[in-house]
């Protein structure tokens, strides 16, 4: 073609390609109107309502959109006092509050603000309470909470604009996104007050430079993908969240930190002023301004509410220290305690308070430190009159309220080095100091990050002419074109599928090669073969370390010749001490060495780390902690004994091991599966889930397909030991190998108890309820600590005997979160008033077990489906009455009738629980005496010798495949 003829068919193909882009384009535009249509009606129905209430009422109305109003924080003091100048100064205007506080009323939610602040409305005020306040709760969003919360907040906001609909709005609570809803939606002349931007510059450095903080998690902050992948997230939510904020016609913001940020984000300088929150500064000038001389004791306290972001922990662990150096003699000698005021907006923050409880008393500050909830003005008064310093450790803090009014109570004020209190507080006055300032101890570190950017280039590829022809002619076309295109793409594909299947197998040829040449080469250096176990925290102290040990003793025992190997993720410990303790926990001795790999990875199988997708993201991390022990050492018989069967077909199709599993519990089970299609509450089936039919079905897919994977990975095993029936049932229903299926009843150290004497329990003063069990979420120690509190109560009224009672928790911990639940626990039991009667006794030894065994009368057990239940065994051999749950193990095997006779007790909720420690503790000594006597003889075909044999009879086939 010449230069013309090009340029005309170019121009040709571009018509024609406007042409095919026209309906979608007409259809997107259909769309459009549709939307503006829809908004226009929504307006207009929105008007109407407000006109008919103008004309009921006769005045106009300004809304405040507040819903945790009866919080008792500094916002709330802000949003009291701006509805009172308002009333004393607009009398022809009326008042609505939307609040999220279901559980009161009006009148309670305004006689809680005159008792907090001392503020009294000269006029009612009408309340709007809104049914879905959950939809803005930080707790439900561990996850981009930022854009989460700030969408479900339109949510909330749509439902307080159609429940009413005001002539002015106003933000006092920092829902921007709400603003355009009222103003393109309800008309409505909107404003703000800003406490605290929802996001600033300030969050987007510490992200930057991956700081460490409250809402910056270490594992984001170590991580240069997180953290450049937040990065982006709170940039673009940045832009949303201006955008948003800049359809506000009145921008109040409490202080100058908050004004620099705000103006970098809403960009609207004209309609932004600062008006300083109002503190209660004259209530505190009748406090006496004088020395502190011959003080006996110094008060230092806390005002703020209890959430994350106050740092409270910093407060308590400053405090011991100070307390350490005055024991040391380093400062005075008179007596300090510390007390923390705040108000609870939720059960996150009681939670919060309960974990600060917990910590208190575990360093030894239960005496020291008070936690005052929810207080009433007075005794916010009182108490900071007899304080000596007003502490703060809020970071950032947007202003600071209770810096202020700790300042006008004539107190010395120690406040954190940044945001308001830095910039607008804490200041030189007329040349003189007011007050100091501190930062954290370890400083920030700065680390660099850089991003990169590329280029997408399209091309686009001229066709054949199709004008002048007929419609069944363009039809025809259109299916030559498609099918054209469909076999244009399937050489490609089919090439590319090849080349990738290709690359994959000679790929794991590869690694199989390279991995058993490290295995020969092991072999030919060690002379034997070897098996190996893989228990990432065989130093836990559980039941399944109790299998691992005597797995390990009973092949040693059988196999002199064989090589043993543990993989275990416990890095802060030598194999000596391991060994040292599988003795002391378990008093099992093993006849040879053991050689440990350490795995440095076992973050990776973390519960914490994977709040949501839990069983497929810590399934999918355990195959790379399983890779990590596969290249570390290659084993000739390779035993999963924690559950972890994604790891089994790494092991047999590269490692070409001989592998088996013992399976202590399904990682999913068709009890879990029943649990989210009922939509059950558990301790793995969250409110927020079981309330929603969308996210109960999406989990349901979810589970469904988890269990698909999870019989696939499991049915790789040459070998599958189960640890009782309830186990056996799941297994054979997931993985499909009932010829190479088999239960082995975990080993319970019988022997051990049997010299504990079996007589009556005559005229004992004191009964002592035990449990023994790792510190996990299901073991339910909540449930045991809550019944106890029930028992006691029974007991004080008379209802049931005299004797004292006492509460033993003896357990193991895994982990830092194991350790947290130990803290919130010893807050409960703290917060019921149980302190001196519940014992938590962690990571003990063998000897201090039985000796707690001994001295108990009942063993109690609360773990719904425990797939066995050492536990429970080891209370039965010890002579004690148990109580179990009715599920799982206990209920199929072990709580069952021997020879005709009762052996223990079940129970499955907690007045249940109750019910039965009530019949226990009643039961005449005879009877009680033929209850252990049937259990201890019961237990006999759990001891070790059992399991020795039960379990080299099914490891004998795996064993004869090795090379002698």
């Amino acid at each position: 073609m010449s230069g013309h003829d090009q340029l005309v068919y170019c121009l040709c193909e571009l018509t024609r390609l406007l042409w095919k882009l026209l309906l979608p384009l007409l259809f997107l535009c259909l769309l459009v109107a549709i939307l503006v249509l829809l908004v226009l009606g929504i307006r207009f129905w929105l008007q109407s309502n407000r006109n008919a209430r103008r004309v009921r009422d006769g005045h106009p109305t300004i809304a405040f959109f507040h819903p945790y109003c009866n919080a008792g924080g500094g916002g709330e003091r802000v949003l009291w006092c701006a509805i009172r100048a308002l009333q004393n100064r607009y009398l022809d205007v009326n008042f609505v509050v939307y609040t999220g506080d279901l559980g009161v009323t009006g009148q309670q939610i305004v006689e809680g603000a005159q008792r907090r602040f001392n503020i009294m409305l000269p006029r009612p005020v009408h309340f709007v309470f809104l049914r879905h306040r959950l939809l803005v709760e930080p707790s439900l969003f561990p996850h981009f909470t930022l854009l989460e919360q700030s969408i479900r907040s339109v949510f909330l906001g749509w439902e307080a604009l159609t429940e009413f609909v005001p002539d002015i709005y106003i933000d006092s609570m920092g829902y921007a996104l709400t603003l355009p809803l009222f103003r393109y939606l309800g008309s409505c002349s909107v404003g703000s007050y800003v406490h605290y931007p929802t996001i600033s510059t300030d969050m987007l450095s510490v992200v930057r430079e991956r700081n460490p903080r409250f809402n910056n998690p270490n594992y984001v902050s170590n991580s240069l993908f997180l953290s450049a992948f937040k990065e982006v997230d709170h940039c673009l939510f940045a832009l949303l969240y201006g955008m948003a904020g800049s359809c506000s016609d009145l921008i109040m913001v409490n202080s100058s930190w908050t004004l620099d940020h705000i103006l970098s984000l809403w960009h609207s300088p004209n309609h932004t002023c600062v008006v300083y929150p109002p503190c209660d500064v004259s209530a505190f000038l009748d406090i006496p301004l004088e020395e502190d001389v011959d003080r006996k004791c110094h008060s230092i306290v806390s005002v703020g509410q209890f959430r994350p972001e106050k740092d409270h922990r910093l407060q308590i662990r400053a405090f011991k220290k100070v307390l350490d150096r005055r024991r040391e003699g380093v400062v005075g000698t008179e007596a300090l305690k510390l007390v923390l005021i705040g108000g609870c907006r939720n059960q996150e923050d009681k939670d919060w308070v309960l974990m600060l409880r917990g910590l208190s008393q575990e360093l030894g500050l239960a005496d020291q430190v008070e936690f005052k909830l929810n207080v009433p003005f007075e005794e916010l008064k009182r108490e900071m009159a007899d304080a000596t310093i007003g502490l703060h450790t809020t970071w950032n803090e947007h202003f600071g309220i209770g810096v202020v009014e700790c300042m006008a109570a004539g107190k010395v004020i120690l406040a954190h080095k940044s945001g308001g209190p830095k910039l607008d507080i804490v200041i030189p006055f007329e040349g003189g100091q007011t007050g100091f300032l501190a930062e954290d101890e370890d400083g920030w570190q700065h680390t660099k990050m850089r991003s990169r950017g590329g280029e997408l280039e399209r091309m686009l590829s001229c066709v054949v002419s199709v004008a002048n022809m007929s419609g069944h002619d363009q039809l025809v076309y259109c299916l030559c074109e498609l099918t054209r295109l469909l076999w244009k793409l399937l050489l490609p594909l089919l090439f590319l599928c090849l080349l990738l299947v290709a690359i994959l197998v000679l790929l794991v040829l590869g690694i199989r090669f390279w991995l058993q040449s490290n295995r020969n080469a092991r072999r030919v250096r060690d002379g034997h073969s070897t098996v190996a176990f893989f228990h990432p925290y065989c130093n836990a102290g559980g039941g399944g370390e109790r299998v691992l040990w005597c797995a390990i003793r009973a092949l040693q025992n059988r196999y002199l010749d064989v090589n043993f190997v543990v993989y275990t993720g416990d890095l802060g410990v030598t194999g000596q001490q391991i060994v040292e303790g599988a003795q002391r926990h378990f008093n099992i001795m093993l006849p040879r060495p053991v050689h440990f790999v350490f795995l440095r990875y076992r973050l990776l199988v973390e519960p914490s780390l994977f709040p949501h997708f839990t069983l497929l993201e810590q399934s999918i991390g355990s195959i790379f902690l399983g890779w990590e022990a596969l290249t570390e050492f290659v084993p000739d018989i390779y035993i999963d004994s924690m559950g972890y069967a994604f790891t089994l077909p790494l092991f047999r199709y590269l490692g070409s091991c001989s592998v088996g599993s013992y399976v202590h519990y399904p990682t999913i089970n068709t009890d879990m599966l029943s649990v989210v299609r009922e939509r059950n509450p558990r301790f793995n089936n969250p409110d927020y889930v079981s309330n929603s039919l969308f996210m109960s079905a999406f989990k349901e897919v979810d589970h469904c397909l988890f269990a698909l994977l999870y019989g696939m990975a499991g049915s790789c095993s040459d070998l599958i030991m189960v640890n009782s029936s309830w186990t056996l049932d799941h297994i054979l229903s997931l993985w499909r190998s009932p010829n190479r299926t088999c239960v082995v009843y975990p080993p319970c150290d019988v022997s051990a108890f049997l010299d504990i004497p079996l007589e009556e329990d005559v005229d004992r003063k004191c009964h002592s309820i035990i449990s023994v069990g790792h510190f996990r979420p299901e073991k339910d120690h909540r449930l045991q600590i809550r019944a106890f509190k029930k028992v006691l109560v029974r007991r004080r009224e008379g209802v049931v005997g005299t004797e004292a009672l006492k509460l033993v928790l003896i357990g193991g911990c895994r982990n830092q979160e194991d350790e947290d639940r130990v803290v919130m626990l010893r807050g409960l039991s703290q917060e019921l008033g149980l302190a001196d009667q519940v014992e938590f006794k962690l990571n003990v030894p063998f000897a201090e077990l039985k000796r707690e065994l001994a001295d108990a009368t009942i063993g109690l057990h609360t773990t719904w489906n425990e797939h066995f239940g050492i536990g429970v065994v080891e209370c039965m051999a010890a002579r004690k009455v148990i109580l179990a749950h009715k599920s799982g193990g206990p209920k199929l095997d072990i709580v069952i009738r021997f020879e005709g006779g009762q052996t223990s007790f079940l129970a499955e909720d907690e007045d249940g629980y109750v019910e039965a420690i009530e019949s226990i503790l009643t039961m005449p000594p005879a009877s009680q005496l033929q209850i252990r006597q049937n259990a201890r003889q019961s237990v006999a075909r759990f001891s070790d010798q059992e399991f020795d044999a039960c379990f080299l009879a099914a490891m004998e086939p795996l064993m004869g495949t090795l090379e002698r």
